[in-house]
């Protein structure tokens, strides 16, 4: 397999067979972003999700929403598959709710219901994201737009159609 130990094989066939079913999900997108980012350093590690996630409670404690959404998304990103991520995940999007960008918190607590269904967060998410259609509703029948009016100023309604 590419003659001298350490050396780099010189065909990807030597790396992957075509029987080799598992070989080729090393090379999916999301395999080879988990890869690179475990042989970089920023791999799975719960103490430094937890880390990050004292940091942005406190952040959100503080009202900075904005840095809390950053280090919730780094707690997240540092243990995928677990109750942390879907705390953090959750509470990156009420960080985005508070900040009024209501677009970006919408966004977020879809995510939250496709990757955890039964997410323990669930009824909360139903509240914010029924107060956000009311909000854009009202706020459509107060100042209406037509629907393909890009929204470019506004970060408390979506790019297009509300």
């Amino acid at each position: 397999m590419g003659g001298v130990a350490g050396e780099l094989p010189s065909t990807p066939s030597e790396v992957i067979t075509p029987d080799d079913p598992e070989g080729w999900e090393a090379l999916y997108p999301s395999n080879v972003q988990k890869s690179f980012k475990k042989a970089i350093g920023q791999g799975p590690n719960e103490a430094i999700a937890r880390k990050h996630m004292a940091e942005a409670d406190d952040l959100f404690r503080q009202k900075q929403y904005a840095a809390a959404g950053k280090q919730y998304k780094s707690a997240a990103g540092r243990w995928p598959d677990s109750a942390l991520e879907e705390d953090a995940m959750f509470l990156r999007g009420e960080c985005y709710f508070f900040d009024d960008r209501y677009a970006d918190a919408n966004d977020m607590y879809d995510d939250v219901v496709k990757r955890y269904s039964n997410s323990r967060h669930l009824d909360k998410i139903v509240v914010r994201q029924f107060a956000i259609a009311r909000y854009w509703q009202e706020s459509e029948q107060l100042n209406p737009h037509f629907p393909v009016t890009p929204n470019l100023t506004d970060k408390t309604r979506p790019w297009f159609d509300t």
